[in-house]
């Protein structure tokens, strides 16, 4: 299998970790998503050439590798729905070919990485419901197809919020009640 390329195991009943030695594969793209796959990520996962690294819906916990994406082309990061903690990686748009990234449903903290910045193909991106946890946030700038999905209802809780600009995203669902304007 030393020169297996895609591996897809998504949808299925995996549990356990994600083992060492599938790192040292040449994939390009690992779907693991939908499974019962628990622990942190192999170290070494952000080090084999993916494009796709789709694991969502698992029990996978621990932070990032801090170099995801520094030495790989990715395009597409899905670790929506697991357990993860600190911060998000700077290097996830290293390479500036990201063009999915989807974090909710974690426990992330910190700032979000301003190298999301030069991520120019970005066409989709997440906004956690965790965002309504940062109640001094005064603006909120997301425009031209980054966002997609629908707002989080937690949203309502930024009281001192002055400026929400979601113009030109892929939105959808209902505007949530209760939003709140700080004034400016």
């Amino acid at each position: 299998m030393t020169s297996l390329r895609r591996l897809d195991a998504s949808m299925n009943e995996l549990t356990g970790t994600i083992p060492d030695e599938l790192c040292e594969l040449p994939l390009e793209s690992l779907n693991l998503y939908e499974n019962k796959l628990r622990g942190e990520l192999p170290d070494g996962i952000a080090k084999s050439p993916k494009y796709e690294l789709r694991l969502f819906q698992n029990q996978l916990s621990g932070e990032l590798p801090p170099n995801l994406g520094k030495s790989s082309p990715l395009r597409w990061v899905d670790v929506s729905t697991n357990k993860f903690t600190g911060q998000i990686p700077e290097s996830l748009c290293s390479n500036g070919a990201l063009e999915e990234l989807l974090l909710i449903e974690n426990s992330f903290s910190g700032e979000i990485p301003a190298s999301l910045a030069e991520c120019r193909s970005l066409l989709r991106v997440s906004v956690p419901e965790e965002i309504g946890f940062l109640d001094s946030l005064l603006e909120i700038s997301v425009d031209d197809k980054y966002v997609s999905g629908s707002l989080p209802s937690s949203i309502v809780n930024l009281g001192q919020l002055v400026k929400l600009d979601l113009h030109d995203n892929e939105l959808s669902g209902k505007i949530p009640s209760g939003i709140h304007l700080g004034r400016s």
